[in-house]
């Protein structure tokens, strides 16, 4: 797309490298986006998405970290703001979770009744707080890759990630 192109050109110019890293970054970028918005059937009961697996190599102090910098920098926007409405939530969160378990205090102490129906979704709504507050911030690049911040991540975003690296 001419979009994508300008950007690439004007950033091989900037990095001075030639236009094929910055269009591997680009094109894993793109594809990133698009995540699990573009399928098609690939089996009665399967889909395929849109995988890219992209490898560019370039020697040592060459742009590369500078070039992914750049053409990555949307990605790493997009996953900053999702952190910041993460933690602009946890407040909110925290206070709904302390009204809830100061209801819940009551009712044990036979200060207050609630039926079994209301009991359930107090509790359960108490145990849904609890878990959302301790999530690790929302990533959707992966930085960590050991096996175990591999695990999660997957399992956090519908088996969908993104690993890139300038190094």
């Amino acid at each position: 797309p001419p979009k994508m192109r300008q950007i690439v050109e004007e950033t091989a110019n900037v990095a001075l490298v030639s236009v094929g890293l910055p269009a591997c970054a680009a094109l894993a970028s793109i594809s990133a986006s698009l995540g699990r918005g573009l399928a098609m059937q690939s089996d009665v009961d399967r889909e395929t998405y849109g995988n890219l697996y992209i490898v560019a190599g370039a020697d040592s102090g060459s742009g590369k970290s500078v070039t992914f910098k750049t053409i990555l920098a949307p990605v790493f926007e997009c996953q900053a703001a999702l952190r910041k409405k993460a933690r602009d939530a946890r407040p909110g969160a925290n206070a709904e979770l302390f009204h809830l378990q100061r209801a819940l205090s009551k009712v044990k102490s036979d200060t207050a009744s609630l039926n079994p129906d209301e009991l359930t979704a107090l509790l359960e709504r108490i145990v849904a707080i609890k878990k959302e507050l301790n999530k690790q911030e929302p990533s959707i690049v992966c930085e960590d890759v050991t096996p175990p911040a591999l695990h999660r991540l997957l399992a956090e975003n519908q088996e969908v990630m993104f690993s890139a690296s300038g190094d």
